[in-house]
């Protein structure tokens, strides 16, 4: 029996997730949008340490909403998306000496194969044999950030991302050259102008990226008359101060700026700096938390105390009482699970059991079987009241009706002499 997550499992959001990705998951073309290949990468992430070990894995919806950044309380088109995730096909090995010194290998595949979501809190999914076979080899893969996966706003900035990050310690610090074609049909632009894909998916793709303080891409794409160059990007880590120019990204009018300026007294190269490392949307969270312990009782210090709510993740009462009633809601869920796994391999060893008597059943002379329906039939049915539903299908349809054949197996089991009939 598979063993359910523990509570454990839905502690608080870590400070730090990373996916070890597979370079055969990056490579790859399809026409997943930006929160589908959001969520894509977070299954894959909790998944990681037990993708040997289970078919089934567990994450709780508040996780994915946090780490997808999704705020919205629409569940229900976060469903559909997730459902668009478990049948939009997925085309990998796009870059096959990547993976294999003697043999190119392509492949086609969904992401997940199959999801549950219980009581709106708890999500169970799966991984296709082909997905598992790839996500898990270490010695191949490329280190996607969640946090830095969070503050992404575009499908094409996440794909730059995925594509590049893997090389920034690498010897070169700069992708493998492709054919500009090959690199379209991964940022899923096959139908562009090369003009236009260089304008409207490169350019704002490395000029966001950049600006979110992680590494530093620049693309390397040149056109000579009517010649389909070969293309690439270099990648660095950014250091202090290509964070300090990435927090003067964010726009001066920001809302959440106005009010760390405003309402905190943080300064605006603070306030950039915090936005960068957290992200508005865990701000904000906080801010609200720390505006409303103001309320109650007057802070002396608002920036200090909204450092340290921010460091140590503190929580307003109600959000406490919301986290206790979802880890209530998963222990319902896991419950329920257990019962109908439990229901799952009654059934499956009922079948079994079943089949074999068939069988056996099947294989008897035609007297013997006679001879044991006969002795069914006075030492049981016969004792039994005329009344009996039993009693009443054994006389109308005999051993073809489903209540008196389950009936009579029951009986052939409790006989010593008869368990040859279960062998």
């Amino acid at each position: 029996m598979q063993n359910l997550p523990s509570l454990t499992a839905f502690s608080d959001f870590p400070k730090k997730m990373v996916l070890k990705k597979h370079v055969a998951m990056i490579h790859v073309s399809s026409k997943q949008s930006l929160l589908e290949r959001k969520i894509g990468n977070i299954f894959m992430t909790y998944a990681y340490d037990n993708l040997n070990k289970s078919e089934e894995h567990f994450i709780r919806m508040a996780d994915l909403k946090h780490w997808a950044n999704y705020n919205s309380k629409n569940n229900e088109h976060l469903k559909n998306t997730i459902k668009d995730l478990a049948s939009t096909l997925v085309e990998w090995n796009l870059t096959a000496e990547e993976y294999t010194e003697k043999h190119e290998i392509w492949g086609v595949s969904t992401t997940v194969a199959s999801v549950e979501i219980i009581n709106g809190t708890l999500i169970k999914y799966s991984f296709s044999p082909p997905m598992r076979k790839y996500l898990h080899v270490p010695e191949k893969f490329g280190r996607i950030d969640l946090e830095t996966q969070r503050k992404i706003t575009s499908k094409h900035t996440l794909i730059l991302y995925e594509n590049c990050k893997r090389y920034v310690d690498t010897f070169q610090g700069r992708t493998k050259k492709m054919n500009t074609s090959l690199w379209q049909k991964i940022f899923d632009v096959e139908d562009y102008s090369f003009k236009d894909f260089i304008h409207k998916v490169v350019k704002k793709a490395v000029k966001e990226l950049n600006g979110l303080g992680d590494i530093t891409v620049t693309p390397h794409f040149k056109k000579h008359k009517n010649i389909v160059p070969l293309g690439f990007f270099t990648v660095k880590k950014q250091n202090q101060e290509n964070t300090k120019q990435a927090s003067d990204l964010i726009k001066s009018s920001s809302p959440i700026l106005e009010t760390l300026e405003k309402d905190i007294g943080w300064t605006k190269e603070t306030s950039n700096k915090a936005i960068v490392k957290y992200g508005e949307s865990y701000i904000n969270e906080k801010l609200r938390y720390c505006l409303e312990q103001n309320a109650k009782k007057e802070i002396c210090n608002k920036g200090a105390y909204l450092a340290k709510a921010l460091k140590e993740n503190y929580k307003s009462p109600q959000i406490i009482v919301q986290e206790k009633r979802q880890k209530k809601d998963i222990e319902k869920a896991k419950e329920v699970l257990l019962i109908k796994k439990e229901e799952e391999e009654e059934k499956e060893a009922y079948d079994l059991k079943k089949k074999k008597f068939e069988v056996t059943l099947s294989k008897l002379e035609p007297t013997e079987k006679e001879a044991l329906i006969k002795k069914f039939e006075d030492g049981y049915i016969n004792k039994q009241p005329h009344f009996s539903p039993v009693v009443k299908a054994f006389n109308r349809s005999g051993l073809s009706d489903k209540i008196a054949f389950s009936t009579f197996m029951n009986w052939a089991e409790k006989d010593p002499e008869l368990q040859f009939l279960f062998q």
